[in-house]
């Protein structure tokens, strides 16, 4: 019986999302889903750390409500910090490949990825 070949699709990668008020928000949240205003125009894609600047052009924008990763540990802000961002880029590798982590050629991409992402810092 011949090996069967990975597929990327094997890897499922499931993020808990919630919509909250704008108001609720706080710098160091994850962005989960593409911020559009009511045009349909990008402000800004999935996967955008929301900083303090970024909530008040939120705010300028009228817009009320986006959708946050919900990790708990997405909270705090790591751009402050080499260490904690070193430590952010891990923690979502690591979630990112965590079903394909017994694949070896998975397993040098995220390693690929850390190197690449930490010395961009």
């Amino acid at each position: 019986m011949p090996s069967r070949r990975f597929a990327p699709w094997d890897c499922a990668i499931i993020v808990p999302v919630r919509l909250v008020r704008l108001d609720e928000t706080k710098p160091g949240h994850r962005v989960s889903r593409d911020v559009t205003d009511a045009r349909g125009s990008l402000l800004f894609k999935s996967g955008t750390m929301l900083t303090f600047e970024l909530i008040q052009k939120l705010k300028g924008w009228k817009i009320t409500h986006v959708f946050i990763d919900d990790t708990p540990s997405q909270i705090i802000d790591p751009s402050q910090n080499p260490v904690a961002r070193a430590m952010a880029i891990d923690r979502d590798l690591d979630r990112i490949f965590a079903d394909c982590s017994a694949h070896p050629i998975m397993s040098r991409l995220r390693d690929a990825a850390s190197t690449y992402l930490k010395g961009r810092m």
